[in-house]
């Protein structure tokens, strides 16, 4: 399927993603493979990955960032309505921009009655030390593009990391090709209820 832009194909797949979900069998079947082929995936990783909390259009991956006790995970919180950073969630989440869920803020606490404050228990990681990023979307294309929701968070924050970007999605959104710009960020893989699919080597254009 051929899209003339990325409005066109945001409008094509969100009315895709409202029918499909009619089969509420067929939905959870499809999700929980995709745990499955993203638990396999993730399984032999370590460090600080990035992970993000689903909103309704996305994989819920609640479940593999429980299992994954190999990885220190991070959730994206928006900072100014524009950029994104990505914290450590020990206390919990609250809702932040969107009603999208982010860690809750601690603010460091005193030591005893002395003036020394214990660190934060809400830790923002640099993204210099993330291994990697699940990068949620509305769709992907099989050259590693990504169409998310028009805001441009994602880009921005991965624009100079070289860490592994994967994409996860339902097998049936990820399309030959997809409206793409310079800026927009490319997964390294994509991660759906039919397999893995490793897109390092694909061509750019």
């Amino acid at each position: 399927m051929k899209f003339s832009s990325k409005s066109e194909c945001r409008t094509y797949v969100r009315q895709r993603l409202s029918t499909s979900i009619t089969d509420k069998t067929l939905l959870h079947n499809q999700q929980k493979k995709i745990l499955e082929n993203l638990e396999a995936f993730l399984k032999d990783k370590k460090g600080y990955w990035g992970a993000y909390s689903a909103l309704n259009e996305e994989i819920n991956i609640d479940l593999i960032i429980r299992k994954m006790s190999n990885i220190k995970w991070l959730f994206p919180v928006v900072k100014d309505k524009h950029f994104l950073e990505f914290w450590e969630a020990s206390a919990g989440f609250q809702k932040g921009y969107a009603g999208i869920l982010e860690p809750i803020p601690v603010e460091a606490e005193l030591k005893g009655n002395s003036s020394e404050r214990e660190p934060s228990r809400r830790q923002q990681i640099s993204i210099d030390l993330i291994q990697g990023f699940l990068v949620p979307g509305l769709c992907f294309d099989r050259r590693g593009n990504r169409m998310g929701k028009g805001k441009g968070f994602y880009d921005r924050a991965l624009e100079h990391c070289g860490a592994e970007k994967v994409g996860v999605c339902f097998s049936e959104l990820v399309f030959d090709e997809i409206p793409s710009e310079d800026h927009d960020q490319k997964m390294d893989w994509i991660v759906t209820e039919e397999g893995i699919l490793d897109l390092r080597c694909c061509p750019s254009s």
